[in-house]
């Protein structure tokens, strides 16, 4: 959990990333972020077609993973 916060607190005021608390039933169960591949130097993804954005999923209750909630999200 440190690193990925670690992580997250690198790119949370970056422009080129939308970060999201998920909520179920008014309690935060997930943390979500989309990006722009193309706003970043040297991104991995920067090959792909413009207008294409990536996104991270953590779901940080370990009772909901496997439940269908990252489809669900994702969708």
């Amino acid at each position: 959990p440190e690193t990925e916060i670690a992580g997250i607190r690198e790119h949370i005021d970056s422009i080129s990333v939308e970060p999201l608390i998920v909520e179920l039933d008014g309690k935060p169960i997930a943390y979500l972020q989309s990006y722009d591949p193309h706003l970043e130097d040297d991104h991995p993804y920067a090959d792909q077609p413009f207008g294409t954005l990536g996104i991270d999923l953590s779901i940080g209750v370990p009772e909901l993973v496997g439940r269908g909630h990252g489809s669900a999200i994702v969708r």
